[in-house]
């Protein structure tokens, strides 16, 4: 595929919803930054207009970011890039799930980065889709990822990639550490809890926040499996572009994240541990209540039958004597002393 079949247009300037600021303002096309790289570390920011100029194969790899949030970048995907329609669908589709697909020479690639914005919760990881080919690496996003921003400094420093596999090697490398971060976390708190657990094994605060963390990390899970399959299969595929070295990198970083897929199965059966014990001190202590309601109830079970007898409205004996009332109540603890005597000696308690 050739990218510019009719240019890089501007499209049309209809804003679908606000578009997430990168310092760099998104103009109406929906361009957050293009870059050009010189193969040392270091880029050239470029704008439309030198980038069209650059339309087919271009001398140095150029690396093109755009806004989802705008409808110009849509416009400009599935009318004037060159896509064919199934890669320009895949590319602006809402939803996402992770995968690679080679096509004519180049790649699409659709992965997740943990959501690291202010308020936001990590699980709700945010979508990149990508088209690489070589010589270009046009990226997608509807969200601040910071991958993303991590690369455009590393080439502003001077210290970046130095071409397309560089590029793709660069962010899947970065979006496995980020996840590998907050997976770190997730482990710290599933053992602060259990040992809270440990220490009192109560409170329902704690199954809160157990809960709240199995929510989580099936919120990562969801993604970043089919996110492994999808960077081991990039690594394997034979392409002109993608030297060895790089392929060697993408590898790696599909083993990163094969790491930390086999570290949410640990965290899993951890959590489920945790819960597991949590349940059986939820229970412990219900036995317990309901075995001293039961002690109780079988104590003043025979009292209740005396004082209903003598309670009943017929003549009994002892009935308006003066020593009747003592009588009975010596009677009636004898009966509770007894009942209790006889449990004690059965091991009830």
């Amino acid at each position: 595929m050739i990218i510019g079949r009719t240019g890089l247009g501007l499209g049309a300037q209809r804003v679908r919803s606000e578009p997430m600021t990168d310092e760099f303002p998104t103009l109406p096309n929906g361009l957050i930054y293009a870059w050009r790289l010189d193969g040392k570390g270091g880029a050239k920011q470029l704008d439309w207009d030198e980038v069209k100029v650059s339309e087919g194969r271009p001398d140095a790899p150029i690396w093109v970011h755009l806004d989802l949030n705008i409808e110009g970048a849509i416009d400009w995907i599935r009318e004037d890039a060159g896509f064919d329609g199934w890669i320009a669908d895949a590319l602006v589709r809402p939803g996402t799930r992770p995968r690679v697909v080679p096509y004519a020479g180049g790649v699409l690639v659709i992965v997740r980065g943990v959501n690291l914005n202010e308020g936001a919760e990590p699980e709700d990881m945010i979508s990149l889709r990508m088209w690489a080919e070589g010589g270009w690496l046009i990226t997608l996003r509807s969200r601040k990822l910071r991958a993303v921003v991590a690369m455009r400094e590393a080439l502003q420093r001077g210290d970046g990639p130095t071409g397309t596999a560089s590029m793709l090697s660069f962010l899947l490398h970065d979006l496995a550490t980020r996840a590998g971060d907050v997976i770190d976390d997730l482990e710290e708190q599933s053992e602060r809890i259990e040992t809270e657990i440990d220490e009192n094994g109560r409170g329902r605060e704690i199954a809160d926040r157990l809960a709240d963390l199995r929510r989580r990390m099936m919120g990562l899970k969801r993604y970043l499996r089919p996110q492994r399959d999808a960077v081991v299969l990039l690594a394997s595929e034979k392409l002109d572009w993608m030297p060895d070295d790089e392929r060697v990198r993408i590898r790696e970083a599909g083993d990163r994240f094969t790491r930390r897929v086999e570290d949410l199965e640990t965290l899993r059966e951890e959590m489920q541990v945790s819960q597991d014990e949590l349940t059986a001190g939820f229970n412990e202590r219900l036995n317990q209540r309901m075995y001293v309601l039961a002690i109780v109830s079988a104590v003043f079970m025979p009292l209740g039958f005396v004082a209903g007898v003598f309670g009943m409205n017929v003549k009994i004996p002892g009935e308006g004597s003066q020593g009747g009332f003592v009588a009975v109540s010596v009677l009636m603890v004898a009966l509770a002393v007894g009942v209790l005597a006889w449990m004690k000696r059965r091991g009830w308690f």
